[in-house]
């Protein structure tokens, strides 16, 4: 059964963990960032970080 199916009949998600996908989201912003801005980026972002909250100009 594919991981849409196990949810809509109430089993877990095993494809991905939270902590895993919010990982990946932060290595691609750090990426992003570092090639915007010419910049190193240390991970993990820290809460203040201008793309922190999104990647929107």
């Amino acid at each position: 059964m594919t991981e849409v199916g196990k949810a809509l009949n109430g089993t877990p998600n095993t494809a991905v963990t939270l902590a895993e996908g919010t990982a990946s989201i932060e290595l691609v912003t750090a990426i992003y960032a570092a090639h915007r801005d010419g910049t190193r980026v240390a991970l993990p972002l820290e809460s203040d970080h201008t793309l922190h909250a999104g990647w929107q100009p």
